[in-house]
């Protein structure tokens, strides 16, 4: 439902994306490299999780744990000296959890030339003392690129939910 601009889910007002939104610059070293001279997958997947991580628990206020990394998608390689552009979001909170978009684009300094090389969408659970799941705070679509990244983590999670039950 659209109430001046807002999509309202929740009876308790939620926290917008733009609440814990994140953009990082990292660049990549000779030391982050493979054989092939491009990054490794294993230190990108690294600074995801750390990203992902700095937004769930800014969204949430709670430490949270990864629970999945989804569709982690590997688009092009990335090379020394590349500056890495790494943008997420919380795309939606349910109960004790939280979905993060991120998007990873490369830019070569020498052609100048920026490519989209990454996506991933993982799943955070927020945790107490004891490391049990606790409740996280709803979240609030504002715009229409926010209210459809939020309907389609309700459709990963259907989907995710259903594969398991199999």
């Amino acid at each position: 439902m659209l109430s001046k601009g807002v999509f309202v889910y929740s009876k308790t007002p939620g926290k917008p994306p733009s609440a814990s939104a994140l953009r990082k610059t990292y660049q990549v070293m000779r030391s982050d490299l493979n054989i092939k001279g491009t990054l490794y997958g294993g230190r990108m997947m690294y600074l995801l999780d750390e990203i992902a991580a700095t937004i769930a628990e800014k969204h949430t206020e709670k430490v949270c744990a990864t629970l999945l990394v989804d569709q982690l998608k590997f688009i092009a390689p990335a090379y020394r000296d590349d500056f890495l552009i790494f943008e997420g979001a919380v795309n939606r909170a349910w109960n004790s959890s939280v979905e993060i978009g991120i998007k990873v684009s490369a830019h070569a300094p020498k052609t100048r030339k920026l490519c989209h090389i990454v996506s991933a969408y993982f799943t955070f659970v927020a945790v107490d003392e004891s490391g049990r799941p606790v409740s996280v705070p709803p979240l609030t679509p504002v715009t229409q690129a926010e209210h459809k990244r939020y309907l389609k983590a309700d459709e990963r999670r259907a989907q995710r939910l259903a594969g398991n039950k199999k």
